[in-house]
């Protein structure tokens, strides 16, 4: 039990304000100065500061605080608290992850091929209560400007790639230099669809079928001249390939827009592009197909000879496909669970037939399915770039 005057030492030591220096407490008093205990006045010194008021004033109320408030009831007060705070439920951000949109960064610009079967596909997923996707266009640069955008994004599966062969295979052996690796930066989660191209000339052209074009090309010195939407592109490769097998010499001129309008004006030769792009024009009567670079026939199109039927190279194949990509390492459970609710989709009997309308297949895969397809087109593009010794500076 504490005494009466160990009570009185206590309180003048907390609330009473010191004047000078030295363990034992100074009382002041506006008559006589400061009183030590026990009654001895010393000299009067000025009044106390507004800030030693201010200290006073707090140390004094919270002493009354802790005086009127038992240690044990302080105690459960903090753990109150402390259980009060791990029970309030975490953000939404944090708490189902899941469920947040996945940004796509798309190599190709808006309202092309790849873009409009991206946003078909994600109307299919959000519909079959997937996540929702998130469009972002970013063409330019040969797809190094969109990579490079994947590079910078978390590996957490909210941020995912749309390319095709021509940024995962073509770009790369065409530009060793090239500011990214596929290998390196990047890890497959599905493909979504491959897709033939077709060789269209000016309506008012005077070639009437493959051959005649072949014919001129082989016979000009400065050859024929296509029109591409940037060096490296999957028909820049196939066009050349084609050029190489047949001896003909092809002068590539590159298009922000791929070149189509300047194709039906009659300002490059031809141009080898896919069905959505070609069709439009088709049907406006501005240009004119003279084949398809599958080995079968198109079944939107099935008046258009294949090259081979068209009098090319025997075997001749030039196809494209495009998928998804995620940097290299997110988690390989968050990359299967993309690709199950991908897969969903591509099942659905609506974006098959959406897809077939607009001139591409679909191609369903697992990320190691996509490896391998990846593999195999990069070794088959290698050996093309050597054989036809194109480059692109």
């Amino acid at each position: 039990m504490r005494t009466a005057a160990m009570r009185i030492r206590y309180r003048s030591r907390m609330f009473f304000i010191f004047c000078g220096f030295g363990s034992i407490p100074k009382i002041w008093r506006p008559d006589v100065g400061c009183l030590r205990p026990g009654g001895r006045r010393t000299r009067p010194t000025s009044m106390p500061s507004m800030a030693s008021t201010i200290r006073r004033q707090t140390v004094t109320h919270a002493m009354r605080w802790r005086r009127g408030f038992p240690r044990h009831g302080f105690l459960t007060l903090m753990a109150a608290t402390v259980l009060v705070a791990l029970a309030v439920p975490a953000p939404a951000s944090a708490q189902d992850a899941s469920k947040r949109p996945v940004r796509v960064v798309s190599a190709f610009p808006a309202g092309t091929g790849p873009d409009v079967a991206m946003r078909l596909l994600g109307e299919q997923v959000a519909k079959q209560g997937g996540r929702h996707f998130v469009i972002e266009a970013i063409p330019g640069g040969n797809g190094v400007i969109a990579v490079s955008a994947l590079k910078r994004a978390p590996a957490d599966g909210n941020t995912l790639l749309l390319v095709s062969n021509a940024h995962l295979s073509i770009v790369p052996a065409l530009m060793p230099n090239a500011p990214y690796s596929v290998q390196r930066d990047m890890v497959p989660v599905a493909t979504l669809y491959s897709a033939p191209f077709f060789l269209a000339v000016s309506a008012n052209s005077g070639f009437r079928n493959l051959q005649e074009l072949l014919a001129k090309a082989k016979a000009e010195e400065r050859g024929v001249s296509y029109s591409i939407a940037y060096f490296g592109a999957a028909q820049h490769l196939g066009i050349e390939v084609l050029g190489n097998l047949v001896g003909a010499r092809m002068l590539p001129v590159p298009y922000k827009d791929g070149g189509l309008t300047s194709v039906a004006k009659g300002e490059v030769d031809f141009n080898m592009t896919v069905l959505n792009s070609v069709q439009p024009f088709v049907e406006a009567g501005k240009v004119r197909v003279l084949a398809v670079s599958s080995l079968q026939r198109s079944e939107l199109m099935p008046d258009v000879p294949t090259v081979q039927e068209a009098g090319g190279p025997k075997g001749y194949q030039a196809e494209t496909f495009v998928g998804l990509m995620a940097p290299r390492g997110t988690p390989a459970s968050v990359i299967q669970e993309a690709n199950d609710q991908i897969a969903r989709a591509l099942r659905s009997p609506e974006l098959i037939e959406r897809y077939k309308r607009a001139g591409v297949s679909v191609l369903s895969s697992t990320p190691a399915q996509m490896l391998t397809l990846m593999q195999d087109d990069a070794a088959r593009v290698a050996e093309q770039v050597r054989r036809t010794g194109i480059k692109v500076e």
